[in-house]
């Protein structure tokens, strides 16, 4: 009988780090615990360094589109104007005992929760400032688009607040600890 796979979902804020920390547990991870980060796809271009299929699926917007049509995404959604997407794939690899940890944003993580059992995984800066800083520092965007990351990160923090939708919650405020942290769960 197969063991089935665990999903693990973190999702954080725009500009937390999800990604950055997430590359450095797998890296720490055990190997008799294995993990993989499912590579979800989009719609937008490449940064600087970026890797097709190791960091995203980078596809264009007809494509993306022709996916939805063809119910190839369990989750999607339409921000930042690109589309971001995970793929159904993820339940086929759980059912044969590989475990996941999809990064993804919360308005995902609403659409994912309900259809398969997953561990939920909140993270967040210590302030929307520090938040600001991180932005401001990694230069990657124009002003106007770190205000609206910032509005949002804002929003989507408050949300968690009022009405917890994860299971566990991490306040990013060293890269290491924040890894320890992770592997506890």
């Amino acid at each position: 009988m197969n063991k089935l796979g665990k999903l693990f979902i973190l999702s954080a804020p725009s500009g937390t780090g999800k990604t950055t920390i997430v590359e450095a547990l797998l890296a720490q991870m055990d190997p008799q615990y294995p993990l993989a980060r499912v590579i979800t796809y989009t719609s937008r271009k490449p940064r600087s360094g970026e890797v097709d299929g190791l960091d995203y699926c980078f596809i264009s917007n007809a494509d993306f589109e022709q996916k939805i049509q063809e119910g190839f995404f369990i989750e999607y959604s339409c921000v930042y104007e690109a589309y971001y997407g995970s793929p159904w794939s993820i339940r086929k690899g759980l059912s044969e005992g590989i475990s996941y940890i999809l990064v993804i944003d919360r308005r995902g993580a609403q659409l994912v929760i309900p259809q398969l059992e997953c561990i939920t995984i909140w993270m967040e800066p210590p302030s929307i400032e520090a938040l600001k800083e991180r932005l401001e520092s990694r230069a990657k965007d124009a002003p106007e688009v770190i205000k609206r990351r910032l509005e949002i990160a804002a929003q989507e923090m408050a949300q968690e607040r009022a009405q917890k939708m994860y299971q566990f919650c991490i306040i990013k405020y060293d890269f290491e600890l924040t890894i320890v942290q992770l592997k506890s769960f």
